[in-house]
């Protein structure tokens, strides 16, 4: 797994985190960001459609949000290519008085959580 190469020039590794409801996603990324300084997070739960009447029904008229459909991939996808275009502008480490990483240490870990994050397009 090669990391891909930001516009500013430092690495950035993607992982994918998937898994079921309940599955110990959220724990994988917690105790990654323990171990590992210039982790920048996306949630899958931060992106479900905000429009009502976007959201996919069920037989029964209630909301499915368990499809990629109830998912604002758009703005997903346009979020996570701007971390890895510059990673400083999001990450955390890099906003405090610590010097910024330079190109030649750091990799920035950018982890995507979800149920179904692995349905972006």
């Amino acid at each position: 797994m090669e990391p891909l190469q930001s516009g500013t020039g430092v690495k950035v590794l993607v992982v994918g985190i998937c898994g079921a409801t309940c599955s110990g996603k959220t724990s994988v990324v917690e105790r990654l960001c323990q171990q590992y300084k210039h982790t920048l997070v996306f949630h899958q739960d931060d992106y479900y459609l905000e429009e009502e009447n976007a959201i996919p029904k069920t037989e029964d008229d209630s909301f499915h949000w368990d499809v990629p459909e109830a998912l604002n991939h758009e703005r997903l996808v346009s979020e996570v290519t701007k971390a890895i275009e510059d990673p400083f502008s999001i990450c955390p480490d890099c906003k405090g008085p610590e010097p910024k990483p330079t190109i030649t240490n750091a990799i920035h870990l950018l982890l995507l959580e979800g149920t179904m994050i692995l349905e972006l397009r």
